[in-house]
């Protein structure tokens, strides 16, 4: 209760709050003035030297916490969380060793914002939970031996409503990054639980002791965790969340003593890609390297608790299963085994099929996959159905002899990102930027800052732009230069906006990148916002603009995040792509959320998303694509465009797709190698102009791993997808469709 009361205190302290009750956007556009930061922190502004960057030091008065690894820092490091919520600023850990004695809680609560503000706070993406540590010297947070932890969790993210029930699908922004985690004798407490949405993630984490779970249920739906090290604990990751598709990549996982990963619940399928697992030199007979066997009764949603694995490999000794599946939708492309048993999936003798390895040699197995009955999975192959969703069905590609490569745990992450910490310019100091000034154009220093950092003969050559906390706003295109490296002080706190009094007549793109296959641009810890274009509000010069137009060929954005502000809302009139990849793209994007809507009549022309024409690899890990047409109830399921279109392209792959909306959703065209691992959400068909949710044309080597959706609201006759003509009903999970010439081996074929 003291937890409770002291929370609801500091979300009363945000004054700011706008807040409508539909889906999430940032919604507030103005910081907290100073004056209104909690007492203690105002009291000690003098104190706080990177409060205006939008970084509060823990170390820093009133909080002064030591990092001695001898002082009880607990107290100090909670007040610090409370306040920088309170304040719309980002909790900064230097390095060093900072003892917890119980629980550092990031708890968003439902409730009403101060008097002068009578709208209720419900889910938003202003204020949110963004805890960063030193990023070349992580810190240390250090547990007590034998410690009293509240829930039995060290760090708890989570959102709770006015009734105190907690709410994951309306938690969003929740981060931790750059952080040890050392948990002691501590056999009863995990590490880490953050079972929020989008924007929610864990990034450079490394978790070792003695402990219960490392990560107790994953962010998905737009969130994600990545670059994690697990050593030791009864459970390195243990998901129980009803949350679609959550998505690991680049994690190690050593020593557990039951299970590395244990999946109890998803919507959809946990996706793990880059991963190495270790078990026991001495394993007892509980150890599995991987479980998963699916607690959640209701299917009605779609197939719940499924896996995929790409890129990994797995290494247990003794008589011990790699990857022990109870009869769940599993998929397995590319992963190495040097175990007595590979996989073992089914529960009975009817739908059992155990794979034997080698304990003392490594093998590769290509593809695998595994279709339940329960939930009735379908596998499809080259247009010929393998699964009849009545019989449990495995086929699978011979064993090879081959070790795994060295680069599985970073080929799927993002390398050395830009920091605040790094040598950088700064657009106000440096370059006379105004924060919150929609009067002036701050899109001529900014672009004088760009021009400079990419300029041999400049002072500031090869230095990191640094976006500070403000709102920066934009009456003219940024061109993004190859070699430019780009980060604000986090994606709610650091926004570049267009000014709404720019108005342009033709179409044009916002930010743009070099057209350059060779080019390297990044960007991280943003929020990029555009403006609506509501009809009845005069603003239709808004349907030109396009947000993003990626054209380099080495791009990567990590924590970006993309937004309309709601001047109003619907009818509109889009009509640009609110993002385009072309040209020379290519490159990893991570955690892209494109869940804005329409709510009005949009031209056939508009997409969320469209990448045209682009030859380099596209990689988008957990990418987020929603759309609700919410002009009025008797509209609903009436779009007229497209979300998410890929035409004329070369490689584009998404790991972990979260996707929302009542009509078609996903066009793919005149293109090769397109693939998916794993996808969920609440997509229907409620349209009668299309007859799937997602087409396929003229489009060669296709992989859809472990998609499923909402069924129970769909028109009678639909289908999920249409392949040239080739139909697959939607009423039950797609656990793979497969377009090659290459066959499986059905279950009972030899090696």
């Amino acid at each position: 209760m003291k937890r409770v009361i002291m929370m609801i205190c500091g979300v009363l302290l945000i004054c700011l709050f706008i807040i409508c009750p539909t889906s999430a956007h940032i919604r507030i556009y103005k910081n907290v003035a100073p004056n209104l930061f909690p007492q203690r922190l105002y009291s000690n502004l003098s104190s706080q030297i990177y409060w205006e960057d939008g970084f509060l030091d823990v170390t820093k008065a009133p909080y002064s916490a030591k990092g001695d690894g001898i002082t009880d820092d607990t107290e100090a490091i909670q007040w610090a969380i409370d306040d920088a919520f309170a304040s719309n600023l980002v909790v900064y850990v230097p390095f060093g060793t900072y003892l917890l004695s119980d629980q550092l809680h990031c708890i968003q609560l439902q409730g009403k914002a101060l008097p002068q503000n009578s709208i209720q706070a419900m889910s938003q993406r202003k204020f949110g939970h963004i805890l960063l540590g030193e990023a070349l010297h992580p810190p240390i947070f250090r547990l007590k031996d034998n410690a009293t932890v509240s829930d039995h969790i060290l760090i708890l993210f989570e959102y709770m409503d006015t009734n105190g029930k907690k709410a994951p699908s309306r938690h969003y922004l929740g981060t931790l990054r750059n952080f040890k985690i050392e948990m002691g004798n501590n056999p009863h407490v995990s590490a880490i639980s953050n079972a929020g949405a989008q924007h929610c993630v864990l990034e450079n984490i490394d978790i070792s002791g003695n402990f219960d779970v490392g990560i107790k249920s994953l962010p998905g739906s737009g969130g994600y965790a990545a670059n994690i090290k697990i050593e030791g604990g009864r459970i390195g990751i243990q998901q129980n969340q009803y949350r679609p598709c959550p998505t690991i990549f680049g994690i190690r996982l050593e020593n557990q003593t039951e299970h590395a990963i244990e999946v109890l619940n998803t919507r959809g399928a946990l996706t793990l890609c880059g991963f190495e697992i270790i078990g026991p030199t001495d394993p007892n007979a509980k150890y599995e390297a991987i479980r998963v066997h699916n607690t959640n009764t209701s299917l009605e949603q779609g197939a719940c608790g499924d896996l995929v694995l790409v890129d990994g490999a797995i290494e247990t000794f003794g008589s011990s299963t790699a990857v022990f599946n109870y009869r769940q939708n599993m998929v397995v492309r590319n992963v190495w085994f040097k175990s007595r048993i590979a996989i073992s999936s089914g529960n009975n003798a009817s739908s059992l099929d155990i794979l034997e390895s080698n304990v003392n040699q490594w093998k590769r197995m290509q593809e695998y996959v595994y279709a339940t009955s329960v939930d009735h999975g379908q596998v499809h192959i080259d247009k010929k159905r393998y699964a009849d969703g009545v019989h449990d069905c495995c086929l699978k590609l011979p064993l090879l002899d081959e070790c795994p490569p060295k680069d599985l745990l970073t080929r799927h992450v993002w390398g050395k990102m830009p920091s605040w910490e790094d040598p950088h310019v700064d657009i106000v100091k440096d370059f006379g930027a105004t924060r919150d000034d929609d009067s002036d154009d701050d899109g001529v220093p900014i672009q004088n800052a760009i021009d400079a950092v990419v300029n041999p003969k400049s002072v500031h050559f090869g230095k990191t732009i640094f976006i500070p906390r403000g709102h920066f706003h934009l009456k003219r295109s940024l061109s993004l230069k190859d070699g430019v490296k780009m980060t604000g002080a986090g994606k709610n706190i650091s926004l570049l906006m267009v000014a709404e009094d720019w108005l342009p007549d033709s179409p044009v793109s916002v930010i743009e990148t070099e057209n350059d296959k060779d080019a390297s641009v990044k960007l991280t810890d943003l929020g990029l916002v555009l403006n609506s274009a509501p009809i009845k509000q005069g603003l239709t010069n808004n349907r030109f603009f396009t947000l993003l137009d990626v054209k380099s060929g080495n791009f990567t954005m990590r924590d970006v995040q993309t937004d309309y502000r709601l001047l109003n809302y619907g009818p509109n009139a889009f009509e640009q792509p609110f993002i385009r990849f072309g040209g020379n793209a290519g490159g990893k994007i991570y955690g892209l959320c494109l869940d804005i809507g329409t709510k009005g009549t949009v031209a056939d022309s508009f997409r969320h998303l469209l990448i045209k024409d682009t030859q380099n690899t596209l990689r988008f890990y957990q990418i987020s694509v929603e759309d609700y047409y919410m002009s009025t109830k008797s509209e609903v399921g009436k779009e007229n465009f497209t979300p998410l279109e890929v035409d004329h392209c070369n490689r584009v792959i998404l790991y972990g797709f979260k996707y929302e909306g009542l009509s078609r959703h996903l066009v793919v065209k005149n293109s090769h190698a397109f693939e998916v691992y794993g996808g969920a959400g609440n997509l229907s068909m409620r349209n009668d102009r299309y007859d799937a949710l997602f087409y396929f044309e003229n489009t060669s080597s296709l992989f859809l791993a472990n998609l499923s959706h909402d069924t129970h609201k769909d028109i009678t006759g639909k289908n999920m997808i249409d392949v040239d003509g080739y139909t697959i009903t939607d009423d039950a999970p797609l656990v793979l469709y497969k377009k090659t010439k290459r066959l499986f081996r059905r279950v009972n074929d030899k090696q």
